[in-house]
C-alpha cells in the first residue's frame, strides 16, 4: 500500500521538516460520537473560515458549482416556468457539480504527489541542492532512461 503522508521536498536550501508525530491517545476518535463531534466543535476557531480560497480545489470546485447550477436552474425554470423546480434543480447542480468537481480535483493532486514522491525517492542525486554543490562546470550524468537521442 502506498505512504500516504504528505510529501516533504525541501525548496532549495531550506530544511527538510519534520515527520508529523503522531496523534495523542485524547486526540484519536472514540467510540461515542456526540464526544468526538463536541471535541471536534471545540477545535474549530472563525479564524479557520476566512482564508478557504488558498485550500486545494475548493475555489475551482465552487467556481465550476456556482456556474453550472445556475445554467442547470436556468434551464429547468425556462422549460417549466416553475421558479420552484428552477431552483431545486440549480441547487441539486451545484452541491452535486462542486463535490464532484472537489473530489476529481482531490484525487488529481494525490496523483501528481504520487507521482512526484516517485520520482523523489528514484532519482535523489537530481535535487537541486546537490547540483549547487557541484558547481557550474559540472556535467550531468547521461540518462537512465534510454531517451537519449542519436543523431
Amino acid at each position: 500500500m502506498a505512504d500516504k503522508r504528505p510529501l516533504n521536498i525541501p525548496a532549495g536550501n531550506s530544511p527538510v521538516s519534520p515527520e508529523p508525530e503522531d496523534m495523542l491517545p485524547n486526540e484519536r476518535r472514540t467510540d461515542n460520537r456526540v464526544e468526538d463531534y463536541t471535541k471536534a466543535i471545540k477545535q474549530l476557531h472563525p479564524r479557520d473560515f476566512t482564508n478557504w480560497t488558498s485550500w486545494p480545489c475548493v475555489r475551482e470546485a465552487l467556481m465550476l458549482g456556482i456556474g453550472g447550477g445556475a445554467a442547470a436552474g436556468a434551464v429547468r425554470f425556462l422549460g417549466t416556468g416553475r421558479v420552484n423546480a428552477g431552483a431545486n434543480v440549480a441547487v441539486l447542480a451545484f452541491v452535486g457539480i462542486a463535490c464532484g468537481s472537489h473530489a476529481l480535483c482531490v484525487d488529481r493532486i494525490s496523483k501528481e504527489r504520487e507521482k512526484m514522491r516517485m520520482i523523489q525517492e528514484r532519482f535523489p542525486h537530481r535535487h537541486v541542492s546537490n547540483l549547487k554543490k557541484q558547481g557550474a562546470d559540472w556535467v550531468p550524468p547521461p540518462s537512465s532512461t534510454g531517451s537519449d537521442s542519436k543523431e
